[in-house]
Formats: structure tokens, C-alpha cells, sequence
């Protein structure tokens, strides 16, 4: 089965480029309506954190969005978005750590080679004030965030294109990738943060 893979780009100057990816659907073949909707349910997933995100941090969804072949990760072909999605801007002028935010978990019902299946996504930064002073995530923060990712699986599930987590093939050739459903998402209550190559 294929699935969509859509790409929210995050740009500010002091944290460069990133990218988070989801995985949606699980479908033989997707319409433009539901490659569209899925788009429209990750922007509103921001438009309901962004009150948490630095100012000078501008999110969007970049199309167009892949569909990908689930068993070898293969690209198939491109969804054009239309009309293009709108580049959202936080709203929080006070200080922050650049790599420092929270990280969103990606429950599911499976279990493969005696482990849960489980996905996780990262939202980094968030404001200073976001953090409370042992360096867990203010209650409105963790609260705000638990529902903006539980939106966000409801919405994804309406559009038809329900969230998932792509195991990816085991070797390079291989043809055993599969996709889980996601089935709920869990805030930790602690700071995440992300490194690069360079760190």
C-alpha cells in the first residue's frame, strides 16, 4: 500500500532549516482532496501551538506531498497542493534555546519482535516560558500540546488519511516496510532537544 508523506518545514535565524515528517494513510491510491486536507490538519496542528513558538521561527507545509510505496519506501509520484499552504510565524517575543522544545509520542496498538511500536515527532524550539524551572514543561504547555497532537490525529483520521508509523524496511533492497496506525499521542513532561552532525 502507498501512503502520503508530507514535510512541515521549520526556518528561523538561529536554528537554520528542519524538517518533520509525517506519514499518513494507508490507502491503494489518494485524491488531491484528501493529500489537500491532510496538509490543511498539519497547519491547523501549528496555528495551535504557535502561541508557544518563538517569533522569529516561521513553520510551513511543504508540497508537494510524496506517496511513497509502504513496502520499500520507493517515491511513486507527486501530490500538488493547492492553494499553497500559508508559512505561519510564532508568537512568542520572550527568550529561548534554540534546540531545546518537547517531544510528542506516537502510541500504536503493535508489537514487533517482542517491542511496542511507537513513532515521535519533536517540537523544537519552544519559548523559555514554556519550561518550568526544573526543566519540565509548564501544565498549559504539556496540556496545549497533548490536545494540538490529538486534533491533529482526529484530523488526519477525517481527511481519510490516517496517522501512521513507517517502520522502514530492514536492509537497503528490502520490501518489508510496513505502516501502524497511531492510536494515541503522549507529551513527555521534560525537555527534548536536537543535536546535529556537528554537535
Amino acid at each position: 500500500m502507498p501512503f502520503l508523506r508530507h514535510r512541515l518545514e521549520w526556518t528561523g535565524p538561529n536554528i537554520g532549516r528542519g524538517v518533520t515528517t509525517f506519514c499518513c494513510g494507508d490507502a491503494e491510491v489518494f485524491t488531491d482532496t484528501e493529500a489537500n486536507a491532510s496538509a490543511l490538519a498539519i497547519g491547523n496542528f501549528v496555528n495551535g501551538i504557535e502561541t508557544y513558538l518563538p517569533d522569529d521561527v516561521s513553520l510551513r507545509v511543504v508540497g508537494p506531498v510524496e506517496m511513497v510505496n509502504e513496502q520499500t519506501g520507493a517515491l511513486m509520484f507527486d501530490i500538488p497542493l493547492s492553494p499553497t499552504p500559508p508559512t505561519i510565524v510564532g508568537d512568542n517575543t520572550g527568550g529561548y534555546a534554540a534546540g531545546v522544545g518537547a517531544s510528542i509520542q506516537l502510541n500504536t496498538g503493535d508489537v514487533r519482535n517482542g517491542r511496542r511500536v511507537k513513532g515521535r515527532i519533536f517540537v523544537v524550539p519552544l519559548s523559555g516560558a514554556s519550561f518550568a524551572p526544573d526543566g519540565t514543561l509548564v501544565d498549559t504547555v504539556r496540556n496545549d500540546l497533548t490536545t494540538a497532537a490529538g486534533n491533529l490525529l482526529s484530523g488526519l483520521n477525517l481527511a481519510g488519511t490516517d496517522w501512521q508509523v513507517w517502520r522502514r524496511p530492514s536492509t537497503v533492497g528490502a520490501s518489508d516496510g510496513e505502516l501502524i496506525d497511531v492510536s494515541s499521542v503522549t507529551v513527555a513532561d521534560k525537555a527534548a532537544w536536537l543535536r546535529t552532525r556537528r554537535d
